[in-house]
């Protein structure tokens, strides 16, 4: 919730932005906006988001596109943000 606040924050008056509590709502927005014909510029996620976290649900984000056929630079870019200082999740 604190780092939805700061990127919120961040975000603000350059940029629009949906919020997902979790991995799995944010699979949900991800459907939604590609049901509605839409495209997200940026998909930012959190290591450990609750529920799915965030290399679970870049996974199944990349399975999802690819059954739409959005491959390659169609996909959209994603920036997972962490505290952990591991190689094991980094490189992940």
């Amino acid at each position: 919730l604190i780092n939805q606040k700061i990127l919120l924050a961040f975000l603000e008056g350059s940029a629009t932005a949906t919020v997902a509590n979790n991995g799995i709502e944010a699979l949900a927005r991800f459907e939604e906006a590609h049901t509605a014909g839409m495209k997200f510029d940026l998909i930012l996620l959190d290591i450990m988001m609750p529920g799915l976290d965030g290399q679970d649900t870049l996974k199944c984000l990349r399975k999802a596109e690819s059954g739409y056929g959005i491959e390659g630079l169609d996909r959209v870019p994603v920036i997972i943000t962490t505290c952990l200082d591991d190689s094991k999740n980094v490189l992940e």
